[in-house]
């Protein structure tokens, strides 16, 4: 025995002068193990880690890739009709993902212009979404009714902008009181906040549903080919979650296009370090078994909050760390510009149609407290705006060389901030005005725009496609 029965107690929880009180030491010694504990955090995560990689343990807690990747081959008509026809969702939190349902539901009630398809909807190819966005393109892609029609059209609509309206911040609390146990995991191993995103989106949204899953259904015709865009902070490139492989169908070597200079351009810029793809098959890491959640978690993760997402690089050894896709680019054009071009340079036909769902543009670079002579006050705002500036001056470039490719690329913007209506206040306000949950008066204006919007460009989408 250490001390001897109840007496010894007594005498040292006494509080006499002179003498310090047994909380006092406890509270002490509490400090003391907790300094010890932490300390040594990093060091039991680096070993957690290493025995993870050394044998190949399934990864459940520090990283969702697994070893080893397979290629996927892509749509037997993809890139390869006379109009191709995609939609690229930009970023914006709530308010992208809840703006390119509404989007997407006008859209899927106008006829095909030409004919080929039920709706002009239908004509999509393939849809790429970045951070807010991608929530919504993953959720299109895998849970679109493979024969959108009249009689299914409104109860698909309906559970997808329900879906696209997730308050974030009360459903993240809501899961930590689910999984309680996830807090010691973020001490005793690389489990960070997005990867709690992940959980999220995995319990509320997309029920353990994977990349294969999302690329049997475009193999099938079910749905378009969906990219998931995120940035390789590494590198500062573009990482694609797709289950193709990003070296064969996104990166082109200019020379292929020498009798298209305005496509060769283009090539020539998506080549370079800062805009060329990389993805699982860069990694060596098996796609098909990846989460859905997990990948728009990644792309919606801002290097500041949540965090970045840590994958195992197989190929190197090593990891690479991925953060928000608005990074690189914030409307998701990029992506599907590459796999035109890539397309063209393998003998495809036809022109690219771009409909650009942008509900970004204009919104996070507005000054905030102009009258405050602190500025923007709070380091996570003025983060927010200092990536929002660098990224819309960014998309300017990109979207003039885009445009000078004509006639071989159209884009159609379809911009929230064009819509004047008065009533415009976003009540679900974050960082630097990203919406990350809509109220009913958010849903109600934003409805109302996504309609006024396509019908405004409903002529110019018509000749667009048509001609």
């Amino acid at each position: 025995m250490w001390f001897n029965s109840k007496k010894t107690i007594a005498k040292a929880t006494q509080t006499t002068h002179g003498n310090k009180p047994l909380t006092r030491v406890l509270l002490i010694t509490a400090a003391i193990a907790c300094i010890a504990v932490f300390t040594g955090c990093v060091v039991i995560g680096d070993h957690l880690d290493q025995f993870r990689k050394r044998f190949y343990t399934y990864p459940i807690w520090v990283f969702d890739n697994a070893r080893g990747y397979r290629e996927n081959q892509p749509p037997a008509k993809l890139m390869n009709d006379d109009t191709n026809v995609v939609v690229a969702i930009s970023g914006g939190g709530a308010r992208a993902s809840y703006f390119s349902a509404c989007v997407l539901e006008q859209l899927a009630a106008q006829p095909d212009p030409t004919g080929k398809g039920k709706s002009l909807l239908d004509r999509v190819q393939v849809v790429s979404g970045v951070s807010g966005g991608s929530l919504a393109a993953m959720y299109y892609g895998l849970y679109k009714p493979a024969n959108l029609n009249d009689s299914n059209r409104g109860k698909f609509f309906s559970l997808f902008k329900n879906h696209m309206s997730i308050n974030q911040v009360m459903s993240g609390v809501s899961h930590f009181e689910n999984n309680i146990w996830e807090f010691g995991l973020y001490y005793y191993t690389r489990w960070r906040v997005s990867q709690t995103l992940a959980q999220m989106y995995d319990r509320k949204v997309f029920r353990r549903a994977t990349l294969g899953h999302l690329h049997s259904r475009a193999l099938r015709g079910e749905a378009p080919l969906v990219v998931v865009n995120a940035t390789n902070l590494d590198t500062g490139g573009k990482f694609l979650f797709t289950a193709l492989p990003t070296a064969k169908y996104f990166n082109t070597d200019p020379a292929a296009l020498s009798n298209a200079p305005a496509l060769k351009t283009l090539a020539t810029a998506m080549n370079t370090s800062v805009n060329k793809a990389a993805g699982f098959d860069t990694i060596d890491s098996e796609a098909d078994n990846f989460r859905a959640s997990v990948a728009v978690a990644a792309s919606s993760g801002l290097p500041f909050t949540p965090g970045p997402t840590t994958l195992v690089n197989y190929a190197t050894n090593g990891y690479v760390h991925l953060a928000d896709g608005g990074i690189n680019d914030n409307t998701g054009i990029d992506s599907l510009v590459q796999l035109y071009i890539n397309a063209k340079a393998r003998g495809k036909r036809g022109k690219l149609v771009i409909i650009c769902i942008d509900a970004m543009q204009g919104n996070v670079v507005a000054r905030s407290n102009d009258k405050d002579p602190d500025g923007y006050v709070g380091s996570l705002q003025y983060a927010a705006h200092a990536f929002g500036t660098a990224s819309a001056r960014t998309q300017i470039y990109q979207n003039a060389l885009v445009d000078s490719a004509s006639p071989y690329i159209k884009t159609i913007h379809l911009r929230l901030n064009d819509n004047k209506d008065a009533n415009l206040q976003f009540n679900g306000r974050g960082p630097g005005g990203v919406g990350i949950f809509i109220t009913r008066e958010d849903a109600g204006y934003i409805e109302r725009a996504a309609a006024d919007l396509v019908a405004k460009n409903l002529s110019k989408l018509n000749r667009a496609i048509a001609n």
